[in-house]
């Protein structure tokens, strides 16, 4: 029985170009296209070499692992308390809009307009 984990994650940017051969590209020019056996030129191509091998490579194991995987079931989500109406009722025989200031015992429209004198 053959059992483990696999979680392979690679996440780099990489933005190089030869200081002596700017115009090489190694995806477009490949080998053939490296002048005068330069150093640099060749680490590119190598690297563009490996990065390929890596893609086929994990691609390669997604296909075989693929009918021997299992699927994980989704996390339980929490239950979420029940919502109850927050809206404001008014008294009976008081209407919302009749709100009166406790300090003062006066309607609110009317220390407004009052403030507004001052």
């Amino acid at each position: 029985m053959l059992k483990f984990n696999y979680k392979l994650t690679v996440k780099e940017r990489i933005k190089a170009k030869c200081p002596r051969h700017t115009r090489y590209n190694p995806e477009r020019d490949g080998r053939g296209g490296i002048i005068g056996a330069c150093t640099a030129c060749y680490s590119l191509y190598d690297l563009l070499e490996a990065r390929n091998k890596l893609d086929a490579a994990v691609r390669e194991f997604v296909r075989r692992a693929g009918p021997w995987a299992v699927a994980r079931e989704p996390r339980k989500k929490k239950p979420q308390p029940s919502a109850e109406p927050t809206a404001l009722q008014p008294e009976e025989g008081r209407a919302l809009t009749d709100v009166t200031n406790t300090r003062d015992g006066l309607p609110l429209a009317q220390l407004k307009n009052d403030r507004r004198m001052v």
